[in-house]
């Protein structure tokens, strides 16, 4: 029997926090936009490792009771077919530990959105399918263990913020409990206070009555002082003028019952002053002591007040740096996840790593980099390397020569050499103010340089080193390439 069979392979990933991949494998020409196909003729078993599945499409053989006519162009090509069988292959690679990340990661809070499927290719033998399911598997790993170090790093930074809130969460129970009992303090005083005031209008009421009652009884006592005196005197004459003690008797009699008269009503208005004045008494007590327990309400509640306030603005203060550690870690997984997916496409090109892996060297832009080289190493002025240029056995234009001694003239501040093929250049950067590497401060950086090929001269390249190496070098094209 023959059967054509053919292995694809598909990855896919799960941003913003973890990762996860899915292995397929596909037999006899998959034509979709996602899979390669391709054709063999093999064995009917898979020695890969990798458990498949043959899908067969035979054409049985048809009996009639009676005899058949010539048979049809259709039955001769299914008889011509019999004991050959197509089909396709699905396989699956299972990532148990990162299924359980990926659980992990929602039950701590972290967010995963899972990227497209990316199609790994095809391979053509169980050989080829071995090798991609184990780079498949290798960067399920290295999957795993960066979601780990997120969702560390997440959690830790929870626990600090859920701790500092609990703090703050009980100074705010405290300040409620505290305010409640002022509150009822408060009415309280409100009520006393009230009573207070309807009893003091009162009694001013009852003080002016009496300050009234007290001028009138002053005034007839004068008056009646007046005639008391006069009857003493009279009373002193009484012998000589009887009848003139008599007419001041009868107006010291009138005068003493107007007085007694306005003595009662002294009296009684001086009754009305003293029991207003203890119903007055009573009430302002009672408003001292409603006082007294507000007062000390109110200082507790000042105390607690002041304490709740620091709470906030401590809590406040650490929300405010949660957030932007927040907003600066999200930012770094977008580039983190944009840098990958960058890598990965790219990862079959020249000049770039087969497998995405994490950069720790972070470099910013080194103004005040000092450049050093080997002692053996000629290190050309301006004018020594303009030389050289104008003297390379090459056919450029004396225009295009004059721009590149412009060129290097614009680059003053560099280190002029001329590299030569397959000799390794190392050049050391120090005094770095700005870079750092796995999240630790740098100050030096060294460099390898190795000219593999220059059309210009075929052997040398003459360039100038830039003081920073975020820009490494800079050379003169000249028609060529290198």
């Amino acid at each position: 029997m023959k059967v054509k069979q053919i292995y694809g392979f598909r990855k896919s990933k799960a941003v913003k926090s973890l990762c996860g991949a899915v292995l397929g494998a596909t037999a006899l020409m998959a034509l979709t936009g996602h899979r390669a196909a391709a054709e063999e003729v093999t064995g009917p078993t898979s020695t890969s490792g990798v458990d498949t599945q043959v899908v067969r499409t035979d054409n049985p053989a048809t009996n009639l009771p009676e005899a058949q006519g010539p048979a049809s162009d259709a039955a001769n090509q299914s008889q011509a077919q019999a004991g050959q069988s197509e089909g396709e292959l699905i396989v699956d690679v299972p990532s148990p530990e990162l299924e359980q990340t990926i659980k992990d990661a929602y039950q701590a809070g972290v967010k995963v959105q899972r990227d497209d499927v990316v199609d790994q290719g095809a391979a053509q033998t169980p050989d080829e399918a071995a090798a991609k399911q184990a780079d498949i598997e290798a960067d399920y790993a290295q999957q795993v263990k960066q979601s780990k170090e997120i969702i560390a790093n997440y959690s830790s930074s929870k626990a600090i913020y859920d701790a500092k809130k609990e703090v703050y969460d009980n100074a705010k129970f405290q300040y409620d409990q505290d305010k409640a009992a002022y509150d009822i303090a408060k009415s309280q005083y409100d009520q006393d206070k009230a009573a207070y005031d309807i009893a003091k209008v009162k009694y001013d009421q009852d003080k002016a009555t009496y300050d009234t009652a007290k001028l009138k009884y002053n005034q007839d006592k004068a008056v009646y002082d007046t005639a008391k005196n006069k009857y003493d005197q009279d009373k002193v004459a009484y012998g000589i003028a009887k009848a003139e003690y008599d007419r001041a008797k009868a107006a010291y009699d009138t005068a003493k019952a107007k007085y007694d008269q306005d003595k009662a009503a002294y009296n009684t208005a001086k009754n009305k002053y003293d029991q207003d004045k203890a119903v007055y008494d009573t009430a302002k007590a009672k408003y001292d002591q409603d006082k007294a327990a507000y007062d000390t309400a109110k200082a507790k509640y000042d105390q607690d007040k002041a304490a709740y306030d620091t709470a906030k603005a401590k809590y406040d203060q650490d929300k405010h740096t949660y957030d932007l550690d927040k907003e600066l870690y999200d930012q770094d997984i977008i580039k983190y996840q944009e840098a990958l997916k960058k890598a990965e496409e790219k990862k079959n090109e020249e000049g770039y790593l087969s497998q995405a892996m994490a950069q720790p060297l972070i470099f910013s832009r080194e103004d005040n980099a000092i450049t050093s080289l080997e002692p053996s190493v000629k290190q050309y002025t301006k004018d020594e390397l303009t030389d050289y240029i104008a003297a390379l056995p090459i056919d450029t234009p004396s225009k295009e020569i004059i721009d590149i001694i412009n060129n290097m003239e614009d680059l003053a501040d560099g280190t002029r050499v001329v590299l030569k093929k397959g000799v390794p250049l190392t050049v050391t950067y120090t005094n770095l103010e700005n870079s750092t590497f796995d999240g630790k401060k740098i100050s030096k950086v060294t460099y390898t340089y190795t000219l593999k090929d220059a059309s210009i001269t075929d052997q040398e390249l003459p360039i100038v080193l830039y003081k920073d190496p975020t820009k490494t070098l800079w050379y003169p094209a000249m028609g060529g390439k290198c």
